[in-house]
């Protein structure tokens, strides 16, 4: 048992799904890039621009801009 607080690690690789109140991201057997995107899909839509120019700057991401323009932005 744990102790209250205390914290759990896992690896990336282990992560099958995230889950927000904007969507599920299934993450397992993808890639960064595909995970990168699949993540920014499911944040809050007022940070998905701010999260793909991140993965652009530092290249998890090289995808036309135009992607993101498929991507529910508010």
């Amino acid at each position: 048992m744990l102790n209250p607080g205390a914290g759990v690690v896992t690896s990336r690789g282990l992560i099958r799904y995230v889950v927000t109140e904007y969507g599920v991201a299934y993450l397992h057997g993808k890639s960064i890039r595909e995970r990168a995107k699949a993540l920014i899909q499911i944040a809050h839509p007022k940070f998905r621009g701010e999260l793909w120019e991140y993965c652009e700057r530092t290249k998890w991401l090289q995808h036309p801009r135009n992607e993101l323009a498929g991507m529910v932005m508010q």
